[in-house]
């Protein structure tokens, strides 16, 4: 490792560092408004961070590295609205609100860089693994919407409005799974860069699903202990960044096939039970019976998960007949 590159590693690993610090003192914080304060220096730290790695490596894809910037900033100016109103102030705001608003522009707009990162690091088509991450994506879209988005549409409480805002943010969080299901399946280098970001995004939608718990059973209170996952996305995606092996993220990534292990087969396989999982988790403790509609919608997602996985197969047939083929040629025999 060159000295310079030795320095950036640094640079990533003093940011990990300070962020782990900061994360701890602002459970140690008092009072709402410094943990507020701290709360926004965080991501603020983590937005320079961001443009400081891509000034620094100029990576592939860069269009794409800076929506993620632009997402960022967005996330900033949604937390910066809602804790000056919410903490600063102490004034209560309606809900949706303009905090509201500027956090969903951002899910989207990281949803939009991140699908173009891992277009640019997909050389060719790979259909094993958008197959894996859509019965992914499917199978947590069914879990969203029993727990999380049907009890908000029968929340009379609700008016229209935020009733579309409160089920916009599990909507993007299983879009979110999928295409982090998609950035761990297409093959690729997994370098340091790699995980900080994965492991990212795994702390924001631990960190989402609490709080849409929370408010649902309506104890929500700033500062809980979830609120880590949400710093650690910060920090996490900082660190990525400062570091070298960044530049890999976005790289075009030829010949490095991954075969389909136990493991992966295992988790699909659990992914593609869940809408049957889900109906009769609701018929024996639901106090209400499932609608026709809500059983002919899950029927249907287990539909759609079965002609995926028979998609799945018969790739992997065709891979199995290719891999022979190619041992035959090896062996000096002529293919059949």
């Amino acid at each position: 490792m060159t000295s310079a590159a030795a320095d950036s590693t640094r640079a990533s690993d003093r940011f990990l560092l300070g962020g782990a610090l900061s994360i701890a003192l602002y459970f140690l914080m008092p009072s709402d408004l410094g943990r507020a304060i701290l709360f926004n220096a965080i991501q603020l730290a983590s937005l320079v961070a961001l443009v400081v790695g891509l000034r620094r490596y100029r990576p592939r894809a860069l269009w794409a590295w800076r929506v993620v910037v632009v997402a960022w900033a967005t996330y900033a100016a949604g937390s910066l609205v809602w804790y000056l109103y919410q903490v600063a102030a102490g004034v209560t705001l309606p809900y949706p609100n303009l905090s509201d608003a500027l956090f969903v522009a951002g899910y989207i707009l990281l949803l939009a860089g991140l699908a173009g990162l891992i277009r640019n690091r997909t050389i060719g088509r790979d259909p094993g693994s958008v197959v894996d991450s859509a019965i992914v994506g499917i199978g947590v879209g069914v879990l969203a919407w029993e727990f999380l988005i049907a009890p908000y549409l029968a929340d009379p409480r609700l008016a229209l409005d935020a009733k579309l805002a409160s089920i916009a943010y599990p909507t993007l969080d299983a879009t979110i799974v999928a295409l982090l299901a998609l950035f761990v399946f297409t093959p690729g280098s997994r370098p340091r860069s790699f995980w900080f970001l994965a492991a990212g995004l795994v702390g924001q939608l631990v960190a989402d699903l609490y709080l849409s718990l929370s408010v649902l059973a309506g104890t929500f209170r700033f500062g809980e202990p979830y609120f880590a996952g949400y710093l650690a996305f910060y920090v996490l995606f900082g660190a990525a960044v400062l570091d070298p092996s960044m530049r890999e993220l976005s790289e075009p990534q030829v010949g490095r096939e991954r075969q389909l292990s136990r493991w992966r087969l295992a988790f699909l396989a659990a992914a593609a039970l869940l809408p049957l999982v889900v109906i009769g988790l609701h018929d024996l403790l639901a106090a209400d019976p499932l609608g026709s509609g809500e059983r002919l919608g899950y029927l249907g997602a287990a539909g759609v998960m079965f002609l995926l996985v028979l998609m799945r197969m018969a790739q992997l047939l065709v891979d199995i007949a290719e891999y022979r083929r190619m041992e035959r040629l090896k062996d000096g025999s002529s293919p059949s």
